[in-house]
C-alpha cells in the first residue's frame, strides 16, 4: 500500500472512532527459500522463517501466494490462526494493519494469511477459493516454514475474506477448533448454506485427508464454536445454521462483546470425546472488516478461540478445553542429550507427598507433535490424578526431514537408538531423583513416530520397562528379530482408518509384521489369535504365558482415526500396565506372579 493510501485509511479508521494496532516495526514479507541456514545453537526447535514469509502457490494453472508470520518466540506445534484478508489487500498490507501479529508475538501462535488473487476474492464461485486453501494448507502442512498444531487451527476472515472464510468453515468444520467472521455474512445465499450443509463432510480433515467421507456424516452435524460479528444486518439463515449445528440454547447471556449461546448440555452422553464444549457468539459492530481493536482481538484469541482444542478421535473430531503443562501443575526439565538441549514435562497427582513409590509412565508424542501438546491430547495426566501414578510427558528431538521449521521427530531406527536412550536414561534418572519412582513399574507408551519408538525401546531396551503400547506407530519392522532375554507386555493399538493401513492386521500389512516381530521376541511364535469383535473394535489376543494372560495384544478402534485418545490411555493403564511388574533380576511378573513361557 503506498503512503498517501495507508494514510487515507488511518484517517478513516480513527475517524470512526476505532483504534488500530500496528507493530512498532514495519512487517516487511520475505520469500520462502529452501537453502536458508537454521542457527540451533541455542534453540534445538528454532526456525530459519521468523516474520512473515512468502511461499508461491498453482492452483488450478493460477499462481497464487500465502504467507506465514512466525513469531520471534515460536515454538513447533504451535497454536495458528487462519485469516483470510479482505479485498484490495495483500498479506503484508494486511499484516501491517491488524493487530494479530502483536498478538502472535505475545502468545506465541502462527498465522496463516490469505490473500485474493488480483485483489479481489470470487465470491460468485467459491469453489475456486476452497481449492486454493485446499492447496495452501496441503503447503502449510508440509511443515517447510512453521510447524502448527493440528488441533489449534482457528479461522477467521475480514469483509469478503469473511465470506470466503464461511464457505470454508461451512465445507471443513471438522479442521477448526474455532471460527470468527468479521462481516461478509450477507453475500452467502441460502441456498449455498442448505446445499453444503447436506454434503457428506470430512470427518478426519484434521489429519489434512480431503477425500474420506463416511456415509451419514454430513456437515450440517459437525460443531464448530463460532463468533459471527454482523456488519449490519444480520444473515438469520446463516445465524440459525450455525446454531444448530452447535445444539446451542439460549440462556440470556452475554460478554462485553457478544451474545452468547452455548451448547446444550442435555444433547451430550459427558463422555470423553463428547462434552458440549461448543458455542455460537453474536456480535453487531459497524465496518467490522476494518475493525482492528486491541483489546477486541486479544479477547476474542484468549476467551474465544484457545479455550477449545479439536482432537482426532471419532468421525468429525472430539472438542475439548484447552490446558497448558503451567495450568496443570507440570514442571518443567531440561537436560543436554549430546550437545542438544531437550526436555521433558513431569507430572505428579496433585495428592503425591514423596512417601510412596509410585508407577512411571513415559508418553511419547507422534512426529510434529510437542510435549505440551501431547498432555492435552491424551490426559494422561487425568489417569495419573485417577490412579496415583507418575507421568514424564517426553518430547523428540528435532526433525531432519523438516530442517527448517523445527517440529520434533524421535530417531526411531536402531541407528538412532543410542542417542535416544541417552535421553530416556535421563529422563528416568531425573524422575527418580526428583520423585519416588517405583523401578520395577516403569512403562513406556507413544503415539504414530512416538509409537515407533517406543517400540523400539520395546525390542532393544526391554528389562527397562513393564509394558509398552504403541499407539498408531506399527508401520512395519524389521525381520529377524530374534526371541529376547526379557518378556515385555505389547499392545497396539489403532483406528479402523488410520494412517498406512494401521488398523488392518492382515498378512501383508506393517501391522502383521509387527504382530509378527512381537510374539518372535516374546517367544510366542507359535501362539494362536484370539480375537474379541464388537460394533465399537476388534482386539486379537495372544497367549503363550505359564499363566495364559494376553502378554501381545493389537486393538482396532473403529471409526477412528490416527490419534491418541484419552480413552487409549485408560484402557492402556487399566487393561495392560497395571498387571505388570518387573523384578530387579529383570523378572516379569503378573500381579505379583513371575510370568514364563511354556
Amino acid at each position: 500500500m503506498k503512503k498517501n493510501a495507508m494514510a487515507t485509511a488511518v484517517a478513516l479508521i480513527l475517524g470512526m472512532g476505532l483504534s488500530m494496532n500496528v507493530s512498532a516495526a514495519q512487517i516487511v514479507s520475505q520469500s520462502f527459500h529452501p537453502d536458508a541456514i537454521v542457527d540451533t545453537s541455542e534453540n534445538l526447535y528454532a526456525s530459519a522463517f521468523y516474520g512473515l514469509c512468502e511461499r508461491e502457490l498453482e492452483v488450478n494453472g493460477t499462481t497464487r501466494y500465502i504467507s506465514i508470520y512466525t513469531p520471534e518466540n515460536y515454538e513447533p506445534c504451535c497454536e495458528m490462526l487462519l485469516v483470510f484478508v479482505p479485498n484490495g489487500k495483500t498479506a503484508e498490507e494486511f499484516a501491517n494493519e491488524c493487530g494479530w501479529p502483536a498478538l502472535a508475538e505475545k502468545y506465541n501462535f502462527g498465522i496463516t494469511f490469505y490473500q485474493p488473487a488480483d485483489g479481489a476474492w470470487d465470491i460468485e464461485n467459491p469453489q475456486n477459493e476452497i481449492d486454493y486453501y485446499i492447496t495452501a494448507a496441503g503447503v502449510v502442512g508440509q511443515r517447510e516454514i512453521i510447524d502448527s498444531s493440528e488441533a489449534a487451527l482457528y479461522i477467521t476472515g475480514y469483509g469478503e475474506g469473511a465470506t470466503i472464510a464461511q464457505d470454508i468453515a461451512l465445507n471443513y468444520s471438522s479442521m477448526f477448533a474455532g471460527a470468527m467472521f468479521m462481516g461478509g455474512e450477507n453475500a452467502i445465499p441460502a441456498s449455498y448454506v442448505e446445499e453444503t450443509g447436506n454434503k457428506l463432510s470430512y470427518p478426519f480433515a484434521i489429519n489434512s485427508d480431503f477425500s474420506l467421507q463416511l456415509e451419514g456424516s454430513v456437515n450440517k452435524d459437525v460443531p464448530l464454536p463460532v463468533w459471527i460479528v454482523n456488519d449490519g444486518e444480520e444473515n438469520e439463515v446463516l445465524t440459525d445454521y450455525w446454531k444448530t449445528a452447535n445444539q446451542v440454547v439460549d440462556e440470556g447471556l452475554s460478554n462485553e462483546y457478544a451474545r452468547i449461546y452455548n451448547e446444550d448440555a442435555s444433547t451430550k452422553d459427558q463422555t470423553i470425546n463428547n462434552r458440549p464444549y461448543s458455542r455460537v457468539w453474536i456480535s453487531n459492530i459497524e465496518n467490522a472488516a476494518e475493525y482492528f481493536d486491541a483489546d477486541f482481538e486479544e479477547f476474542a484469541w484468549t476467551n474465544f478461540f484457545t479455550k477449545i482444542r479439536r482432537f482426532t478421535s471419532e468421525a468429525n473430531g472430539a472438542l475439548r478445553a484447552a490446558v497448558t503443562p503451567e495450568s496443570i501443575g507440570a514442571v518443567r526439565y531440561d537436560i543436554d542429550v549430546q550437545g542438544d538441549k531437550r526436555f521433558w514435562y513431569a507430572y505428579a497427582p496433585s495428592g503425591y507427598d514423596g512417601s510412596e513409590a509410585l508407577p512411571l509412565v513415559l508418553c511419547c508424542p507422534g512426529h510434529s507433535i510437542a510435549a505440551r501438546l501431547f498432555i492435552e491430547q491424551t490426559e494422561w495426566w487425568r489417569v495419573a490424578e485417577e490412579r496415583n501414578i507418575l507421568i514424564a510427558f517426553c518430547q523428540g528431538g528435532r526433525c531432519a526431514n523438516h530442517g527448517l521449521s523445527g517440529c520434533t521427530a524421535w530417531q526411531s531406527s536402531k541407528e538412532g537408538l543410542e542417542y535416544e536412550m541417552d535421553y530416556f536414561n535421563q529422563v528416568i534418572t531425573g524422575m527418580s531423583e526428583n520423585y519416588k519412582v517405583d523401578k520395577g513399574r516403569i512403562y513406556i507408551t507413544g503415539h504414530s513416530n512416538g509409537g515407533m519408538m517406543t517400540g523400539t525401546m520395546a525390542r532393544y531396551c526391554p528389562e527397562l520397562f513393564a509394558g509398552a503400547a504403541n499407539i498408531g506407530g506399527m508401520f512395519g519392522a524389521e525381520e529377524n528379530a530374534g526371541t529376547g532375554e526379557y518378556l515385555i507386555p505389547y499392545i497396539g493399538i489403532a483406528g479402523q482408518y488410520d494412517l498406512g493401513n494401521q488398523g488392518s492386521y492382515e498378512e501383508g500389512t506393517g501391522s502383521y509384521a509387527d504382530i509378527l516381530m512381537r510374539l518372535e521376541r516374546n517367544g510366542m511364535s507359535d501362539a494362536a489369535v484370539e480375537v474379541n469383535e464388537t460394533g465399537g473394535y476388534m482386539l486379537a489376543s495372544y497367549r503363550g504365558s505359564n499363566l495364559q494372560i494376553p502378554l501381545v495384544q493389537y486393538l482396532r478402534m473403529n471409526n477412528f482415526h490416527h490419534s491418541y485418545t484419552p480413552q487409549y490411555a485408560r484402557y492402556v493403564w487399566d487393561e495392560v500396565f497395571s498387571n505388570y511388574s518387573r523384578g530387579e533380576d529383570g523378572t516379569l511378573y503378573y500381579r505379583g506372579t513371575p510370568v514364563t513361557m511354556e
